[in-house]
């Protein structure tokens, strides 16, 4: 019998990391997404799990699973050199867009983000000089295709008033 071996882990798909900052975690970096990505998400207890746009066929709604905003950006963390996707709560994202203009284009944004002390604390957001040439930068991905796998289903129901607005801004979530 021989041993079948790989010396590098395998690579995830093309699926990325997503990030969910921590208490005092502090990370740099570039915006590789135009705009942020939404979805609403079910809380089962135990991890998140899509929302159905159809609540009669959704099984987060059947359960009474509470509703969850969830926002995604694709971006590279300068600190582990790495592309991933950085999920934003509610807060976060709007703290992330109440310091841009409404019309800004994020993609080459530089900032550091930092979480503060304590588990459900604000981000504090601190814009860099952006890059000089966004063409330059990798192609934006959608963490579509990551959440799929995540959530092990077929696709992710996105929203059309998602799709529209970065964030829910009247929702109480």
């Amino acid at each position: 019998m021989t041993l079948r071996r790989q010396d590098v882990p395998p690579d995830k798909a093309g699926h990325l990391w997503i990030r969910r900052l921590g208490a005092e975690e502090r990370i740099t970096i570039t915006i590789l997404s135009a705009t942020l990505w939404g979805c609403w998400t079910h809380w089962n207890g135990r991890s998140s799990e899509q929302c159905d746009e159809d609540e009669k066929k959704c099984h987060g709604h059947r359960r009474g699973y509470p509703l969850r905003w969830k926002g995604y950006l694709h971006v590279y963390n300068h600190k582990e050199n790495c592309q991933e996707f950085i999920e934003l709560p509610p807060g976060a994202a709007r703290c992330l867009l109440a310091t841009v203009d409404e019309s800004t284009n994020l993609r080459g944004q530089r900032c550091d983000i930092k979480r503060m002390k304590g588990r459900k604390t604000r981000l504090e957001i601190s814009w860099r000089q952006a890059a000089a040439d966004r063409d330059a930068l990798p192609k934006e991905k959608s963490p579509h295709e990551t959440l799929k796998a995540l959530w092990g289903v077929e696709t992710v129901k996105v929203f059309q008033e998602a799709a529209q607005s970065s964030i829910p801004m009247n929702e109480a979530v």
